[in-house]
């Protein structure tokens, strides 16, 4: 359980310009998922535009979903073979109250969600216009924990495990 002391003892380690700046990062990258949806409607007929855009939108609300569920702890945890995290994370838990470098793991946490609905968004490119927008939510779904983990390995630099 985490005290209200631990967490304002984690959030006054942080250092306040970083913390703005990733704050700052994290509201200009959002306006990019819509875009991808009005970039996808652009290139659709007059007559499934909405369908094309609605995808990218739709995506937001489930990578929200799936990453305060599991997203994070399995990208972020202390999993065996450092690959695939285990559900230490889940729910957030112990995410507050802890900061990752100079800021706190909250707003890290958002910042990577941002750049996971983002793939997600680009990933279902393809559906527009071809296919229904209901059986495109357990693809989502599927597709954000391999993505986040793998965007991980790729983007911290750290080498599979042999």
């Amino acid at each position: 359980m985490v005290v209200v002391s631990d967490v304002q003892r984690a959030w006054e380690a942080c250092d306040r310009t970083d913390t703005v700046f990733i704050l700052v990062c994290t509201v200009f990258c959002w306006p990019i998922i819509p875009a991808v949806g009005l970039g996808y409607s652009g290139y659709s007929t007059r007559r499934s535009g909405l369908a094309s855009f609605i995808p990218a939108v739709l995506t937001v609300c489930v990578c929200s979903i799936q990453w305060f569920i599991v997203g994070y702890a399995l990208a972020y945890g202390d999993g065996p073979g450092g690959v695939i995290g285990d559900l230490k994370y889940a729910f957030h838990r112990g995410v507050l109250a802890e900061p990752v470098g100079s800021i706190p793991a909250v707003l890290f946490s958002e910042f990577q969600l941002v750049f996971l609905a983002t793939v997600c968004a680009i990933a279902i490119g393809g559906a527009c216009e071809r296919g229904r927008i209901l059986p495109l939510i357990p693809f989502i779904f599927s597709f954000g924990p391999p993505s986040s983990t793998a965007l991980l390995l790729t983007w911290s630099g750290a080498e599979v495990p042999q």
